[in-house]
């Protein structure tokens, strides 16, 4: 599977994250605004959790996804969103900053798990 076209979302069954292919509307089920196709098994989730994978890789080798909360991990400073902006990903405090190397980021949270996160940067 291509990084970049992962998506992740919070599955409505039990609350757990799954990473798979997006799938769009099943106008059946107004509720559901997509699914998450993982192997065999296709996985309704919460649509306001629905992340697209950057391609890009923190530190720690791990996949950087919209709505996840970075910062930079020799310093400790700067708490950053990441967001799709204007055609490419970013990070975003008060202003928007190009997301390009990510080698000294460290994935800290995301903005669903742990808004605090993003309350304690201001």
């Amino acid at each position: 599977m291509t990084e970049r076209y992962l998506f992740r979302g919070i599955r409505w069954s039990d609350e757990g994250w799954v990473q798979g292919y997006y799938c769009g509307l099943d106008s059946a089920q107004p509720h559901v605004n997509g699914y998450i196709l993982c192997g065999d098994s296709r996985y309704e989730v919460d649509p306001v959790t629905i992340g697209q994978s950057t391609g890009m890789k923190d530190k720690n080798d791990r996949l950087i996804f919209e709505g996840d909360i970075i910062q930079n991990a020799a310093s400790r400073r700067g708490i950053y969103e990441v967001i799709w902006h204007k055609n490419m990903w970013c990070k975003s405090e008060k202003t928007v900053w190009p997301l390009e190397n990510t080698s000294y980021v460290e994935v800290i949270g995301n903005i669903h798990d742990n808004p605090e996160l993003l309350e304690e940067a201001e």
